[in-house]
């Protein structure tokens, strides 16, 4: 199913999630990682690029899938300049960038996927 990948993080963010979204990039050979502590993106990274520098490249960048692991501890340190959450999800909103989801994926066992709820719609 293919979602916006704004509306996964708005997902995350309402849903007050902590973990990582792993989301793979078919014009790059790198993931877009953004990381949850409480629903905010403490931490985002492609590649060597980090937090706000990564912002422009989200934008362009043609995704493929995402996978959310929960749980997962965010890096020591945030990134730095790191725009607030609701600046991120709507920069990709406004890009209208997707991603292909499998709402049936066992990868985490311990909760649901963020976009589990989307299959309904």
């Amino acid at each position: 199913m293919e979602v916006l990948l704004s509306d996964v993080l708005s997902q995350c963010h309402a849903g007050k999630k902590t973990g990582a979204l792993f989301v793979v990039a078919r014009n790059s050979r790198h993931l877009v990682r953004f990381y949850f502590d409480g629903g905010e993106v403490y931490s985002l990274a492609h590649g060597l690029l980090r937090g706000s520098d990564c912002l422009d490249l989200l934008e362009d960048v043609d995704y493929s899938t995402a996978v959310f692991f929960e749980r997962i501890n965010p890096p020591l340190v945030s990134s730095r300049n790191m725009p607030g959450t609701s600046d991120i999800i709507e920069a990709l909103r406004s890009s209208g960038r997707t991603i292909e989801v499998n709402t049936s994926s066992n990868v985490e066992p311990v909760d649901r996927a963020p976009w589990s709820d989307m299959a309904a719609a």
